[in-house]
């Protein structure tokens, strides 16, 4: 009779690399980031396209409430008083 008991099996070891960054504490991982830009090179027109017009899109958002201020502006300084008395803001 055999009463010797046998351990269980070893649990597969595990990756952590996805916490990489947070252990070594470096924003950017340079050979990841390499290896993007070689597999992103057959996109490189469409990723130009997509950067250059969220740009624009930023800047635009930073830019509206200064045109609409200075267009309002404008708009109250050539009315009417009557007009802007009586809200007559269409036209």
């Amino acid at each position: 009779m055999n009463t010797q008991v046998d351990a269980p099996p070893a649990a597969p070891s595990r990756d952590y690399s996805a916490f990489d960054a947070e252990l070594t504490h470096k924003a950017l991982n340079v050979n990841m980031f390499v290896r993007l830009l070689a597999w992103l090179k057959p996109y490189r027109f469409t990723l130009s396209i997509s950067i250059v017009l969220t740009l624009a899109s930023a800047a635009i958002a930073v830019l509206q409430p200064i045109v609409n201020g200075r267009r309002n502006r404008h708009n109250l300084a050539t009315r009417s008083s009557i007009q802007r008395t009586a809200g007559l803001w269409h036209g």
